[in-house]
């Protein structure tokens, strides 16, 4: 019996902790090959895209840093998570998982 309630305590706290670290990103879509702009909206780099005519902002959750330029126009790929109801965020989070400088032919992105 001692087996047992042992047993069951060890099982229960392991399920507790590993509720606990769980992923914070419930995933709602993945952005392939989008095409956003970077900017600083106060203290917050925000993503912003132009998707079917509606501003759409994208709060990057990774820690590469590199591409934080003011104005700077990626193509990305990533994970769309759902905001939290609980908080006031910028933009949808968003997991990065590649990215890359946008290079255009001519600066309205019309042609030569």
């Amino acid at each position: 019996m001692k087996a047992l309630t042992f047993a069951f305590l060890l099982f229960g706290t392991s399920f507790f902790s590993m509720a606990q670290t769980s992923s914070p990103m419930d995933s709602v879509g993945y952005a392939h090959n989008t095409i956003g702009t970077v900017k600083l909206n106060g203290e917050t780099w925000v993503i912003e895209t132009l998707e079917a005519g509606s501003l759409q902002r994208y709060v990057p959750s990774d820690q590469d840093k590199s591409w934080y330029a003011e104005g700077l126009e990626i193509v990305f790929s990533g994970v769309i998570g759902r905001p939290d109801p609980t908080v006031r965020s910028m933009g949808n989070p968003l997991l990065i998982k590649k990215w890359r400088k946008l290079h255009r032919a001519s600066p309205d992105g019309l042609g030569p």
